[in-house]
């Protein structure tokens, strides 16, 4: 006995201190802060868009997010610690330990999932942030400065061709500028668009509100100094009283439209963008065709004149033809450009719808996946759960076809718009692909979470049908047992029944181990549905604990019985014989190596050993004294 007494306290011993009231409150009391930064994190204001505001949002984030990481610390030394010693308990109160524990490490999981997405959103925003607002500061300064130059361009009423062609190539000079400064307007539409996405609604507004007026802007002044170009090369032309030197401005002109023409950028592959390229598509051939009064007078003028200098006609002829090669040129790469781009828009438009509704489809499968509830702890439940599974299966299955077409018409838009557009089209697709195998993957994780929450639900059962099966019949035949007899040979009969009955049933104590290793590992996969297992578990437990107490019991009746009517040594041959096979059933104990699941078995093993063996022990003291 004192062998089998120090086994066990070696095991419990630490665990009795451990899991004691300071452990209990400290698990409260981090569930309580887990449960407040949760609602802290949920309650939060929405990312700013201002870069100060942003900033304190970021440093006041990160110091939160710095405290819960060190309270996840301490939640996993807690839970280590707890754990540890809890697989070698078969204390009554440790399943509830067991799942208080499950919920804390689940809390923590979550909560510091939340704050690591909130801290990464505003790492994000605040780069964006500052970035939009300085280049929207630049922009609006220089947009100011620009259209007040374009102001000061008057057009010369009486002044010479040379006063006129000064201020055309300002006017001309202004316009490059202004057209280097497009790839600052492209990136302010960016990062608005960007940061639009991190931050509320009313932010977005006001973001799309700052970028719509910027792109105002910057259209006026663009057909501000387009406007300026055209009066001033009219009235350079009306200064111009040789037909050579007006010959020679048309030229100049076109060379230059058709310049812009040749350069303009490579076809988009958004629909917005594309529109605004067909525009400018139109804005040369409205250039040239406003140039077409001056060229035909500049040809009737040609030939009225008398050809005294033939060497002087000729080479005019010879402008007035590189006049007709250019307008020819630009006339027909505009028209080829805005076949393209009218081609180009179509498919265009077309991948935007699709491609915005399949995305929209697949974020309404993925958050369908994510918000399904924990697997249940019924096979029932969870069939019911594999049904919807197979439900948003069969709708992904439905977007499939949807979503080969998108990526069709995506490569057909590659293939026609340039690189630029190619690298927006290449990350809108990259997005797609990631967003179908992100939910193929829930899918699967789903699959087989469910799948083996399950199996364990069936074995769950099928161990409590089990035990019902003959815990009920055991408890009955124990009822029926006939009180202790009077006689000895009775008695000695009533305790081979007993010896019997104890062999029937008390190897049965695997069963009720399987069940509350199956309850348990439920309770690991969904602590808070399986919560409605723990009164089945406990009432299976106290019955079965009820019944080895009173087969303690009627045998301690019994062998007081045979002592009180005499028969000592039959009770003490009893009793020997029992310890004689303890120690033998001690002996054949496997070695134990770690595994938690096979000391459990062998705790319970020896439990049962001890309870048996106390019984006895008081047996053995009054035998002594009736010796």
């Amino acid at each position: 006995l004192a062998d089998v007494q120090s086994k066990w306290h070696d095991l419990t011993e630490n665990l009795v201190s451990m899991i004691s009231f300071a452990a209990l409150r400290e698990i409260d009391e981090l569930l309580s802060y887990l449960d407040r930064a949760e609602n802290e994190i949920n309650t939060a204001e929405a990312i700013s868009t201002d870069p100060e505001t942003l900033a304190a949002q970021l440093r006041d984030h990160k110091a939160f997010h710095e405290d819960l990481e060190s309270k996840k610390r301490a939640v996993n030394a807690t839970i280590q610690k707890c754990n540890k010693l809890l697989r070698e308990t078969t204390n009554a109160e440790a399943d509830d330990v067991k799942t208080k524990l499950d919920s804390i490490r689940n809390q923590a999981d979550i909560v510091c999932k939340l704050s690591q997405e909130r801290l990464s959103l505003l790492e994000e925003a605040l780069p964006l942030a500052g970035h939009f607002s300085e280049t929207h500061a630049d922009l609006q300064s220089w947009l100011g400065e620009i259209d007040a130059e374009i102001s000061s361009l008057e057009v010369p009423g009486e002044a010479g061709s040379e006063q006129i062609r000064k201020q055309l190539e300002n006017a001309k000079t202004t316009q490059r500028i202004i057209e280097d400064h497009k790839p600052l307007v492209e990136d302010l539409n960016s990062t608005g668009h960007e940061l639009s996405e991190l931050c509320s609604d009313e932010d977005a507004s006001d973001l799309k509100e700052d970028v719509d007026n910027i792109n105002a802007k910057y259209d006026n002044v663009k057909g501000a100094i387009r406007e300026k170009l055209g009066d001033l090369d009219d009235a350079l032309r009306s200064a111009t009283t040789d037909v050579g030197d007006t010959i020679d401005g048309l030229l100049e002109e076109l060379h230059y439209i058709n310049n812009l023409v040749e350069h303009a950028d490579p076809i988009a592959a958004n629909p917005d963008a594309l529109r605004e390229q067909i525009t400018e598509n139109n804005t040369f051939v409205d250039d040239v065709e406003r140039r077409l009064p001056a060229i035909a007078s500049a040809k009737e003028t040609v030939r009225n004149l008398t050809p005294e200098n033939s060497e002087e006609y000729e080479d005019l002829r010879a402008k007035l033809q590189d006049l007709d090669v250019l307008q020819d040129n630009i006339k027909q790469l505009t028209r080829t450009r805005g076949q393209d781009l009218d081609q180009v828009l179509g498919v265009s438009e077309r991948f935007t719808q699709e491609y915005s509704e399949v995305i929209r489809s697949l974020r309404d499968i993925q958050d369908n996946l994510i918000s399904q509830d924990s697997p249940g702890v019924d096979p029932s439940t969870i069939s019911e759960q594999l049904r919807e599974l197979a439900a948003i299966q069969d709708e992904l299955e439905k977007t499939v076809p949807a979503y080969e077409e998108v990526r069709e018409t995506g490569a057909l838009l590659e293939s026609l718009c340039g690189t630029p557009g190619k690298m927006e089209l290449q990350k809108h697709m990259e997005d797609l692909d990631s967003a179908m195998e992100d939910i193929s993957e829930l899918l699967r994780d789903r699959q087989d979470e469910l799948n083996g929450a399950l199996e364990k639900a069936e074995r769950f059962n099928s161990a409590l049908q089990s035990i019902m099966l003959w815990l009920p019949k055991a408890e009955d035949k124990f009822q029926s047992m006939a009180p202790v007899a009077p006689d000895p040979r009775a008695v000695r009969i009533q305790m081979e029944e007993l010896k019997v009955f104890n062999v029937q049933v008390k190897p049965h104590y695997i069963d009720i181990q399987a069940l509350n290793q199956y309850a348990s590992e439920l309770k690991n996969a969904s602590p808070i549905t399986a919560e409605s297992l723990t009164p089945q578990v406990k009432e299976v437990n106290e019955r079965w604990n009820v019944l080895l107490g009173g087969l303690q019991d009627r045998e301690e009746k019994l062998k007081d019985q045979l002592v009180k009517l005499g028969e000592i040594d039959h009770a003490l041959d009893d009793i020997i014989g029992y310890l004689t096979q303890t120690e033998v059933d001690l002996q054949d104990l496997d070695n134990v190596y770690g595994d938690p699941k096979f000391i459990e078995t062998h705790l319970k093993k020896l439990e049962l050993i001890i309870k048996d063996l106390k019984s006895q022990e008081r047996i053995i003291k009054k035998l002594n004294k009736a010796v």
